[in-house]
């Protein structure tokens, strides 16, 4: 993926009382349509995408699941065409697992996508919060 251009970008977004609660799954599709990246709540870092998001679903009283295009939308939007030039780790030393990755895109920019408390957090910078853990230490 690193060369390619980032195309569009998908979230899904669990809902609850029609308000977007939480992200769950984030997609980067990059140049040819092709699915590059995906990221899940449940899991440390990004994966390579095998396949694109499900159907959106009801689960009932607990809200539903839908995807939806979130390239226009911050902090994506700046990025969108942009030159992915480099994948990091992200991760502070004393912490055995990787806490997710930060990718620059050129000619400029940056996203931070970070796995806390089993939240999916997307940024164009290291959230303050983590670097408060160890602001020395960040890959």
């Amino acid at each position: 993926m690193v060369g390619r251009r980032l195309d569009r970008v998908l979230v899904q977004w669990h809902r609850f009382a029609g308000q977007d609660s939480a992200t769950v799954k984030l997609w980067l599709v990059f140049s040819g349509n092709e699915l590059g990246l995906q990221c899940d709540s449940s899991a440390a870092g990004l994966e390579l995408a095998t396949e694109g998001p499900e159907p959106d679903f009801s689960m009932d009283q607990y809200g539903e699941i839908v995807t939806r295009d979130s390239s226009s939308e911050q902090p994506f939007a700046p990025l969108m065409n942009s030159e992915l030039i480099s994948v990091r780790n992200l991760r502070i030393p004393r912490q055995v697992k990787s806490l997710g990755v930060v990718l620059r895109f050129r000619p400029v920019g940056k996203l931070v996508i970070a796995n806390w408390g089993d939240n999916l957090l997307v940024e164009g910078e290291v959230p303050a919060f983590i670097l408060a853990e160890s602001p020395d230490e960040v890959d």
